[in-house]
């Protein structure tokens, strides 16, 4: 079948990724994941800015089959992506895969793709920036949790500020 074939139907499926129609958009990602060649993962990764939340699901599937540094790379980007459901795909993708978030920015990140909220709120200011791009997510949940969260920090934040201010009127 075309998921064995040679190198030239990496290039007709990457053609195939850009297709009108969204079925087989999601249909040549499905391919190119099953082939798990490194050279489609350009093709794949362009599905990743696809309309169709559908098919950028997909394409976070075959991210996964394909693996490699450039396909974990690409997996690292979808956890920041506009829909829920996809960041949360390639957040759960590069765990099964063992790979584990640096501190700070990226962990924020991937607790976010995640949904670790309470995690999410032990990073403090770390967090804020991340949860603060997630504001106007489509998903309410989403909103309503990054609402709480960054209300959290500021008052944790505020605390601390008063706490340093006691300390210091004491000394």
């Amino acid at each position: 079948g075309v998921a064995e074939s040679g190198h030239p139907a990496v290039g007709e499926l990457g053609e195939a990724v850009g297709s009108p129609d969204s079925g087989g958009r999601k249909k040549a990602s499905a391919v190119l994941g099953l082939r798990g060649d490194e050279r489609a993962v350009t093709a794949v990764r362009a599905a990743l800015d696809d309309g169709d939340p559908e098919v950028r699901l997909k394409a976070v599937w075959a991210l996964g089959r394909i693996k490699g540094e450039r396909a974990m790379s690409s997996l690292r980007e979808a956890m920041a992506n506009a829909h829920s459901d996809v960041r949360h795909k390639a957040a759960s993708t590069l765990e099964s895969q063992g790979w584990k978030p640096a501190k700070g920015r990226e962990e924020a990140v991937y607790l976010i793709a995640s949904k670790k909220w309470p995690k999410l709120a032990e990073l403090g200011r770390a967090a804020e920036e991340p949860l603060a791009a997630m504001a106007g997510d489509d998903d309410p949940q989403v909103r309503e949790e990054v609402k709480w969260l960054l209300d959290e920090i500021k008052s944790a934040s505020e605390l601390d500020e008063l706490l340093g201010s006691l300390k210091k009127d004491q000394q």
